[in-house]
């Protein structure tokens, strides 16, 4: 060996992507409680990043998945206050996904979590990520008297 440190491989810089999403959802599920699931992201994201309203068709056709997968994964961001349903004026047989606040909130957190993971630092990222995340989410709990 030459006594300098490996260059990063091929392998190393393709994973790349997959740690910042992999550390970006452990501080979500960390610093937000919800357990949302692969799709359940997929649509909220695909809502939030499309310049139009989308159908619940629209979002099937979209992510290759059948209206039914898709009207549970609805379901629940609807629950949680993530997404609403709203109709579509012209045809009430429609049905839109609509934005909501906490959902736009939701996405910029995690937004701001992907760009805050420092994957040079990936060890201190990891230990120091969820415990910052923790005490951002005590700062917001309301104050017990």
């Amino acid at each position: 060996m030459n006594g300098r440190a490996p260059e990063e491989s091929a392998l190393q810089r393709d994973m790349r992507p997959l740690e910042i999403v992999r550390h970006a959802m452990l501080a979500l599920v960390v610093a937000d409680g919800r357990d949302l699931t692969a799709r359940q992201i997929t649509v909220l994201l695909t809502c939030y990043l499309e310049e139009k309203q989308l159908a619940v068709s629209d979002l099937a056709a979209h992510l290759k998945v059948s209206k039914p997968a898709i009207t549970r994964a609805v379901d629940r961001l609807e629950e949680l206050r993530l997404l609403m349903r709203a109709d579509m004026p012209q045809d009430r047989r429609i049905v839109l996904v609509a934005r909501t606040e906490m959902g736009a909130a939701f996405v910029s957190k995690l937004r701001l979590l992907m760009e805050g993971i420092d994957l040079d630092a990936a060890g201190a990222a990891r230990a120091s990520a969820p415990a910052r995340h923790r005490a951002a989410r005590r700062q917001e709990e309301p104050v017990k008297t």
